[in-house]
């Protein structure tokens, strides 16, 4: 049952115009701060190793098959359709990295804690169970990018092994360049970092 608005309150939306128009704006402001909220912005940095090495891309309005959030699964090696749907849900945020591993696990850290993590929204084939790293390979990734360094094209480069987003509140190019040094350090055989040109 919809619930009444108190009389008196009637009586003073009706006789004062400004109070009206207070009312309206509180009601407003009620609908429109959910909404906001459901529609915030997650940016991030994509590390990924391009043509010429590793390389960086600025993304924004990022989701991992369309959702801000991913599904736990640590010490679950294989998951069926039962299990996944009674995983717990992690939400991504500035301050998490999501880590795509050489053997093809998902890794979330979050609060200086990794976790294994695979993609929400899927559908579970009935036949069998499949392994975390089999979940992860159904994981997209949909984004804007917003600057690249050279080599990279006007989409996101695809979530697959070696790929690792890093979670900002904002665009942050040094951070950008630290990263991908530290990168360079570790898989170039010479130890230096290369520049990386802005296109």
């Amino acid at each position: 049952m919809a619930s009444r608005v108190p009389e008196p309150i009637l009586r003073l939306a009706r006789s004062c115009p400004c109070f009206r128009l207070a009312l309206f704006c509180a009601f407003t402001l009620i609908l429109v701060v959910p909404c906001r909220a459901k529609n915030a912005s997650l940016t991030a940095i994509e590390l990924y190793t391009g043509p010429n090495g590793p390389a960086y891309v600025h993304i924004t309005d990022v989701l991992i098959n369309g959702k801000f959030e991913l599904r736990v699964c640590d010490s679950t090696p294989k998951i069926d359709k039962s299990t996944y749907g009674k995983l717990s849900k992690i939400t991504l945020g500035p301050g998490a990295s999501l880590e795509y591993g050489s053997d093809g696990v998902l890794m979330l850290l979050k609060d200086a804690t990794s976790t294994c993590v695979v993609p929400s929204e899927l559908k579970i084939d009935k036949n069998g169970p499949m392994t975390t790293a089999e979940l992860a390979s159904k994981a997209e990734l949909q984004a804007k990018v917003l600057s690249t360094t050279a080599g990279s094209g006007d989409a996101p480069p695809p979530l697959k092994p070696g790929v690792k987003l890093v979670f900002v509140a904002i665009p942050d190019t040094e951070l950008a360049e630290f990263l991908i040094g530290t990168k360079w350090n570790n898989l170039g055989p010479e130890g230096g970092c290369k520049s990386l040109k802005k296109r």
